[in-house]
């Protein structure tokens, strides 16, 4: 293949490059990489560091596609109505409109039709759709039920931070959308007699730890579609290509029907480890074997230096002094980011902050709770300020345009590396360099520092990628959707068949049909049919179901007392008369109706209760603890036995999750007598047995040179009777709790990888600390 050029590019950009490239006058490395392949229809991944030009890589060629298309049309004297013909994902209801302010001027100069839809914005007109759409996964699930039909000429989607979806709730609910939307186009070329139009699939990333995994979900269409499909929403009973049904049998081994959460006997959880491990094979190997897949990894390295400094943080005053140190020089910064892990510090950060900066700077606060248009007043007028400081969580880690960031703080390690590297992107993004004031508040957080910033200099991203599973609460979530979106208000078992991965049989979508009946979620229509029942009647009236992130889906509303506008959600009633500190200020609850809380603004120098939110706990993971161990200087298999008086330290290096699992795994096999812990033992160290001491290490009774041989069956069992205490961390999805609770715990197993920690286990060995590596340990506490 001739090695592109960006001549050799920009001579294929006849239309598009006056209106997206001229002011530049060349293009970037993702771009020349990129382009050639997504114009010439190629499904197509591309990850670069952030702010190297993979927005335009991944629109401008598929806006130059466009007018081919609109120029055939003419040609063969067809009519050309207004269709949507390029759907763009983002992860988050303020890059979507960030990316409709960058989009709008060029796609106006070119005459593409652009629109924008969130929650937060008002509705587009389905009758002339915009022929460029961004939106979110939420509100495009929102638009099928409403108006499949948009979907019918659509040619292109592009899932913008791909890594921020996969393997989690959101990712699996883009799979569920990608199948829909191909069933509706695949219907309509049927219906039509046209041939068959591929859709075009383009992913973007800044960090991607498991490219082809990535690739193989996202950007290879599933060809398991039966003939004569009827419409995602019509009113006709729908059938299962006889074929398809016999394949979903065949692989319907992973999740069991009629697992009790309590454990199952000895030959079945035998019988589901055999299955387990060898589907993991199955998969691996059919994989490997398919040298030509649909679509191209384009890949494009660098980033910027990175000065990172690690100060140790006591209080809020020791924030206050380094940041007022650092708006001196050599930083001087006057727009700073200071990045919390929950919206309470947030709350509690800004309003010190608003006391203690020597520097005139304007204080704001950002989280998603805050109402849409609040959030974008903050976007605004932080951007505008000449000196400001923006306290946030996750959501200002992506690239929202708030203007130049001169310097950014994180209180607190974030929970990964890819949400480090996201956030500590935003600084000196018109600079070559990044400074990040990294502020630990105990010792471990200091190696959780370390270990992230070990790994953004080597640019890992992950030493060991963990094996995609499906989160089958986002098929309840479906359902719901579903029957919002059917004329007929009923839903059977085919139209979730549709959506529903192989590994999932039907006998289990049954039971998640039967459990919601149970619940009253659904009640029985026809035979084979499901219609709304109460519970889920409340859900629809508060428009709760498109999303499979967050938590009581029926929050309490605070909103402004006399204008009714909606400030932010929070799962704590308030009642009147309380004081409540909400976005750094005081506000004063004035009344109270059902589940909304009017506030208005207080003046008292009282202090003010905090707004507190429901915070999802996140542990240490397997791949920052394996970076503390590297910076510690050990290898990925080692561990580290310590001992210590009247006890033994084993450092695994493995995280809060497989920390816990080693645990259980050595309490079984080395001291199955012992069945209380230390404090119920009246103290007796003899009769301890090993406990997860910290995130790191685990405690035991004595020393010995090696793990035990792994009892598979052993460890799968004390797997299955953790997993309800490690649940909070595995990010399971917003109806979790609604699936059948067999179905529910399996789900939970399989998404803690026990073939991952097999394989950790067998490769373990065991060290004895040299003085240095004694002295980093003690230091640890």
């Amino acid at each position: 293949m001739k090695p592109q050029t960006p001549d050799s590019v920009k001579a294929r950009l006849r239309r598009t490059w006056p209106a997206f490239f001229a002011r530049y006058g060349n293009l970037t490395a993702i771009q020349v990489a990129a382009i050639p392949p997504i114009l010439d229809g190629t499904n197509t991944l591309l990850f670069s560091a952030t702010a190297s030009g993979k927005t335009e890589a991944a629109v401008v060629p598929l806006i130059e596609r466009l007018f081919f298309t609109r120029q055939a049309k003419v040609r063969a004297n067809s009519s050309c109505p207004n269709s949507l013909d390029v759907l763009f994902i983002c992860p988050t209801r303020a890059l979507t409109r960030d990316l409709y302010e960058r989009l709008a001027a060029p796609l106006d100069e070119l005459r593409i039709s652009l629109a924008m839809k969130t929650g937060d914005t008002a509705g587009i007109s389905y009758q002339s759709p915009p022929s460029f759409l961004i939106t979110t996964p939420e509100s495009t699930d929102s638009m099928l039920t409403r108006a499949p039909r948009i979907f019918t000429q659509l040619r292109a989607i592009v899932l913008d931070e791909i890594h921020l979806f996969d393997n989690g709730p959101r990712g699996d609910h883009l799979l569920c959308i990608l199948k829909r939307i191909e069933h509706i186009r695949r219907y309509y070329q049927e219906q039509n007699e046209i041939p068959k139009i591929p859709l075009q699939r383009i992913a973007l990333s800044a960090t991607v730890p498991d490219p082809k995994g990535l690739a193989e979900r996202y950007l290879r269409e599933e060809q398991g579609a039966a003939e004569n499909s009827q419409p995602e929403a019509g009113n006709q009973d729908e059938l299962i290509d006889d074929e398809s049904s016999r394949l979903i049998r065949q692989r319907s081994s992973v999740l069991p029907s009629e697992i009790s959460p309590s454990g199952l006997s000895e030959t079945r959880d035998k019988s589901f480890l055999a299955r387990y491990t060898q589907i993991e094979r199955d998969d691996s190997a059919s994989t490997e074997q398919d040298d030509e897949p649909p679509y191209q990894i384009v890949s494009v390295a660098g980033q910027r230096e990175l000065d990172a400094i690690i100060e140790p943080m006591n209080d809020l005053f020791d924030l206050a002094m380094h940041m007022n140190h650092r708006a001196r020089d050599p930083v001087e910064a006057r727009k700073s980011l200071v990045f919390c892990n929950t919206r309470n510090e947030v709350e509690e950060t800004a309003a010190f902050l608003r006391r203690r900066l020597d520097y005139n700077a304007a204080v704001f606060v950002h989280y998603s709770n805050l109402d849409g248009v609040l959030r974008q007043e903050v976007e605004a007028d932080f951007a505008a300020a000449p000196v400001a400081v923006c306290v946030c969580t996750s959501t200002l880690e992506l690239g929202i345009d708030i203007g130049s960031i001169d310097d950014v703080v994180l209180i607190g390690a974030p929970p990964t590396l890819t949400s480090f590297l996201q956030r500590i992107g935003r600084a000196g993004r018109r600079t070559s360099i990044t400074r990040v004031l990294c502020l630990s508040r105990s010792r471990l957080e200091e190696l959780r520092f370390e270990s992230l910033i070990a790994l953004a200099h080597e640019n890992r991203l992950a030493l060991a990628p963990p094996t995609y599973h499906f989160r089958a609460s986002v098929l309840v979530q479906q359902i719901f959707s579903i029957l919002k979106q059917s004329p007929t208000g009923a839903i059977r078992r085919p139209d979730l068949r549709r959506v529903a991965p192989d590994t999932l049989s039907d006998q289990d979508l049954s039971r998640i049909f039967q459990n919601l009946g149970r619940q009253k979620y659904l009640k029985g229509g026809r035979i084979g049919e499901w219609r709304p029942g109460p519970m889920l009647d409340e859900l629809l009236d508060a428009h709760e179901i498109y999303s499979n992130i967050g938590s009581d889906p029926l929050a309490y509303q605070i909103v402004d007392a006399f204008s009714g506008r909606t400030i932010a959600q929070t799962e704590r009633l308030h009642m009147e008369g309380d004081t409540l500190l909400l976005g750094g200020r005081t506000l004063e609850v004035v009344w109270r109706d059902r589940n909304r809380i009017g506030v208005a603004r207080h003046e008292s120098s009282e202090l003010a209760t905090e707004v507190r939110f429901a915070t999802a706990p996140f542990a240490l993971s397997l791949e920052v603890s394996q970076g503390i161990a590297r910076y510690l200087g050990l290898q990925p298999s080692q561990m580290v036995m310590l001992r210590q008086e009247g006890s033994t330290r084993l450092y695994h290096f493995w995280g809060a999750v497989y920390g816990e699992l080693l645990a259980s795994i050595l309490r079984a096999q080395l001291y199955p007598e012992s069945s209380h812990g230390p404090s119920e033992a009246g103290g007796n160290e003899e009769l301890q047995w090993p406990v997860a001491y910290d995130e790191l290490s685990i405690r035991l009774p004595q020393p010995f040179l090696q793990l035990p041989m792994l009892n598979s069956r052993t460890a799968f069992r004390q797997l299955r009777a953790l997993v309800s205490r490690v649940e909070p961390h595995l990010s399971l999805g917003r109806f979790h709790s609604l699936l059948p609770p067999g179905l529910a715990h399996e789900t939970a197993v399989a998404i803690c990888d026990f073939p991952r920690f097999t394989m950790l286990y067998e490769s373990a060995t065991i060290v004895t600390p040299w003085p240095e590596l004694r002295e980093r340990l003690a230091y640890m506490g």
